[in-house]
């Protein structure tokens, strides 16, 4: 009996260091984004790039963040009002895809009104999402919070991420 409790209790202590584990994992990953998507924001207003505010009070400003693996996991902070291009080539992509199956110039990622939008450019080997356990092919179609963008077998996954601008 007493080797129960004691068991048990190790098993609740070994969870409760797993939570805080992970909490510190998760703000450390939002400060993360957090910053990121500030110096995103602060080279855009610096080269006087930024084209106004899907939100509409001036506050808030709509980015994504595109999960990716190339080589070694990637993560990086776009505009979505800018249109991202995702394709081979690099004089014509923002998003370059080293893959056999990507086309040069492959599909664009693109937000309007607070909503992300991707379209193909035409592409031979098509653009997929998938959505939960379905995967479709699409000429142009909207993204949702868990949807992922496949091109040519490379696999993004897509977070929207409102930025603050206030402070900035």
């Amino acid at each position: 009996m007493v080797f129960y409790l004691l068991f048990l209790l190790i098993n609740v202590i070994g969870a409760l260091i797993v939570v805080v584990v992970i909490g510190r994992k998760q703000k450390k990953r939002d400060e993360m984004r957090r910053l990121a998507a500030a110096r995103l924001i602060k080279e855009e207003v610096l080269n006087g790039k930024i084209r106004g505010n899907d939100a509409g009070d001036g506050r808030w400003k709509l980015l994504v963040i595109l999960r990716f693996y190339d080589g070694g996991m990637k993560e990086v902070v776009l505009d979505p009002s800018f249109a991202i291009h995702f394709g081979r080539s690099g004089l014509t992509s923002d998003v370059t895809v080293d893959a056999e199956l990507v086309s040069a110039s492959h599909c664009v990622l693109y937000g309007v009104n607070g909503k992300l939008y991707v379209k193909d450019e035409g592409s031979g080997n098509g653009t997929y999402i998938i959505s939960g356990m379905k995967r479709y092919r699409i000429d142009g179609a909207e993204l949702k919070e868990k949807d992922v963008l496949e091109t040519g077998g490379v696999r993004f996954h897509v977070v929207p991420y409102w930025f603050d601008m206030t402070g900035v």
